[in-house]
């Protein structure tokens, strides 16, 4: 009998699960079928985008999610919810009362970073996970994935969002130039001092917003050249790189903010274009930008005229010097008169940037905090638009610049003498600034030309027993600021040790020379030097300096 024992009890055991199979569902892990689609990439500049399901319709999202209910019974109440550790908190996106068997729902999650995001100023890898609960059978169940994407630092733009084999032509490749408008700033307190100090120092009041006649925002357009020449700001360009995102090939460009551009005194063509959209924005005139092959260049709409100059006719290395603000507005007309028969041809690759109309359509600007050490900035270029330090054209053959705005040179002027931790005379009319900046407390005073073509910046430095040691710890605090510091030790100079050595950052390059020596408890001594392009230039004015330092 014992031999029908045991396939008597498997055959009970059978029916007793055929039973139950009937009379109690059996949970399954294919019963909710989730797929994702992520995005590559996330620009913090356009995190108010990101908010808005509206904006460039809707194309802007953390991910998008397809989900189907592959059971035999309904999904009751399924609750979708996100979080980005170290972004955004955990928080519920959507709702679905009822998905019977069969049925597929499609959310897209438009995430909502606070402003503080675009203190972000670096790329890091990040990640994001799914949370979605719901109910079924009166059981409550769970699910959660996640999934990586790549987090841009603030000043990132993308060109393009498009997988390769999308990409047909010139448009696809430049999609997201609509972002532009995300990069300019006519809130920034800081803008909105340097836009205050150019009305009442360079144009002496204006009224462009309120009369809204051409003549009075040509002047207004022309005051923003005329401020931007006096203080010496260059222009500098670069490059676009191209970049591997998931799927997506395409461009990314490192974009300084128009208050970079304003306390760094130089921009790239799109950054000064961006720089005068803000200005014009900020005093309530229509900005536009016009996007042609390889340039950008800013203008006016108002009154349906379109006006435009060209920024960069301020100059820089390699740009055969400076033009005057009235040149500068007739290369503008020429350019733009270019620009309308390019248009009228249908050619893809002249574009317009309509500022409002943009901020009006939910693209809008960053939002940035106050900052008292930029408005100092500001306050020291404002010494330079009432005349207090003047500049000479880089090439006097161009013409204009040099007639409107005659700079004196260095060696002619009276000195004036710093006494302190370290004894020295410099240019009288030179901007001083005591503790500049608070990221770097032994830099203790700041010395710049208005036209800044040549600076000296004055160290305490506590703690030190020789000046090697202070020069590798001035080395990695100016990494933490973003700047590399290369020199090299010469020896003594009188009663000072002296390094000659250059820095590297994106607001450029400078040569320099540093005299340090032991004092007290710590080292004492100057850094002077200028950007390189204009190092040559300044070297006599420089040894002048250095030949009074004691």
């Amino acid at each position: 009998m014992k031999k029908y024992l045991i396939p008597l009890i498997l055959g009970v055991i059978g029916t007793l699960l055929i039973l139950l199979n009937y009379l109690l569902p059996i949970a399954s892990t294919g019963e909710l079928n989730v797929r994702i689609q992520p995005t590559s990439y996330i620009m913090p500049a356009a995190y108010k985008v990101y908010a808005n399901e509206e904006a460039l319709s809707g194309r802007f999202y953390l991910c998008k999610i397809l989900i189907t209910n592959e059971s035999s019974s309904a999904l009751e109440n399924l609750e979708v919810s996100y979080e980005i550790p170290g972004f955004i908190d955990k928080n519920k996106v959507d709702k679905i009362k009822y998905l019977v068997p069969g049925q597929s729902a499609v959310i897209t999650i438009y995430p909502k970073f606070s402003s503080s995001i675009v203190d972000k100023t670096s790329t890091s890898k990040e990640k994001a996970t799914i949370f979605i609960t719901y109910r079924k059978n009166k059981k409550e169940e769970e699910y959660d994935k996640s999934f990586g994407f790549e987090m841009r630092g603030r000043n990132d733009l993308v060109y393009s969002s498009l997988p390769n084999e999308e990409i047909i032509n010139y448009p696809d490749m430049f999609e997201n130039l609509s972002l532009i408008s995300c990069f300019i700033t006519p809130e920034d307190p800081v803008i909105k001092y340097y836009t205050q100090a150019i009305q009442q120092k360079i144009l002496k009041g204006e009224t462009a917003s309120v009369t809204m006649k051409d003549e009075e925002a040509l002047r207004f357009l022309i005051g923003i050249y005329n401020a931007t020449l006096k203080t010496g700001m260059v222009y500098s360009g670069t490059k676009g790189i191209p970049i591997q995102l998931g799927d997506v090939s395409s461009l990314i460009q490192h974009i300084r903010l128009p208050r970079e551009v304003v306390s760094g005194n130089t921009g790239l063509c799109i950054e000064l274009s961006c720089l005068y959209a803000s200005i014009l924005s900020c005093a309530g005139i229509s900005p536009v930008i016009f996007l042609v092959p390889g340039h950008a260049y800013p203008g006016i709409r108002i009154n349906n005229n379109l006006y435009a100059i060209e920024a960069t006719g301020i100059g820089g290395e390699g740009l055969g010097g400076t033009i005057s603000a009235e040149k500068a507005l007739e290369k503008g007309m020429k350019q733009l008169n270019e620009f309308i028969v390019n248009v009228q041809n249908g050619d893809p690759r002249y574009d317009i940037v309509d500022v409002h109309s943009l901020f009006a359509d939910g693209i809008n600007p960053m939002e940035l905090k106050d900052d008292t050490y930029l408005r100092q900035k500001v306050d020291e270029l404002a010494l330079a638009f009432e005349g207090k330090g003047t500049r000479r054209a880089s090439n006097p053959q161009q013409g204009g610049a040099n007639e409107q705005y005659t700079y004196s040179d260095p060696n002619e002027t009276n000195m004036t003498s710093y006494k302190g931790v370290i004894n020295f005379k410099y240019p009288a009319f030179w901007l001083r600034l005591n503790n500049p900046n608070p990221t770097m407390p032994p830099l203790i005073t700041q010395l710049e030309s208005p036209d800044r073509t040549a600076f000296i910046s004055v160290f305490q430095i506590q703690g030190y027993n020789s000046t090697n040691e202070a020069m590798v710890y001035l080395q990695q605090l100016y990494a933490n600021n973003g700047v590399n510091l290369q020199y090299q030790n010469y020896g003594a100079s009188g009663s000072f040790t002296k390094y000659s050595g250059e820095s590297y950052s994106y607001n450029g390059n400078y040569s320099w020379s540093a005299f340090m020596k032991r004092s007290g408890g710590g080292v004492t001594g100057i850094i002077l030097g200028a950007p390189t392009p204009y190092y040559q230039q300044s070297l006599a004015l420089l040894n002048q300096i250095v030949s009074t330092i004691h």
